[in-house]
């Protein structure tokens, strides 16, 4: 098993806790890491995240521990379920803007959506809505808000850009976010940050 292959990966989610009791059977940091990759290539739900860690096996096993192979959908579904939310959006946050970094970020879309499939009843249609910034180059969302519905994506958005490293990129937006304090403080982060 190669450590060092997660070692560097690993590092920017040092501060999230394993939310399980001391006597687990899977690695938390081996269900991290498998979660993350698969979600980047695709997968959409756990049962997904499953199907693609078991047809990965064999490279998984070059750099993960794997004691008791790929745990199952219900077992990622209760891990993460547990896990503090705001504190894994820190450190993936954290983790993706390094990974823009390394690589030059230049292109920076602010845009917000509503999830499909985000409401907990059929007859509750107000799904969850996100202010989410797209880097182009990466093809990766590198922060995101949630808001209560599209109308305060106006006060989401200084938020967002207030978490990201935006020097030297060209940031645009649609017309909601055409507001003279946000198109100053995109001025003002692009050029200070």
């Amino acid at each position: 098993m190669d450590d060092q292959a997660t070692a560097v990966f690993l590092r920017y989610f040092t501060g999230l806790k394993d939310p399980r009791r001391p006597n687990v059977v899977h690695v938390f940091t081996d269900m991290l890491s498998i979660a993350i990759l698969a979600v980047l290539c695709r997968s959409d739900d756990w049962d997904e995240v499953v199907e693609w860690a078991r047809a990965q096996l064999q490279w998984l096993k070059t750099f993960l521990a794997l004691p008791r192979g790929i745990p199952s959908a219900d077992t990622f579904r209760r891990v993460f379920a547990r896990i503090d939310p705001a504190a894994f959006e820190r450190c993936f946050m954290t983790w993706s803007a390094a990974l823009a970094q390394a690589s030059g970020q230049r292109f920076m879309a602010i845009d917000g959506k509503t999830l499909r499939r985000s409401f907990e009843h059929a007859w509750d249609k107000q799904g969850l809505h996100l202010v989410s910034a797209w880097c182009e180059q990466n093809q990766l969302v590198l922060g995101q808000i949630a808001t209560d519905q599209k109308s305060n994506e106006i006060t989401a958005i200084p938020k967002l850009l207030e978490l990201l490293n935006l020097k030297g990129a060209i940031v645009t937006i649609d017309a909601v976010g055409c507001q003279r304090e946000i198109a100053q403080k995109i001025v003002d982060i692009t050029r200070d940050a």
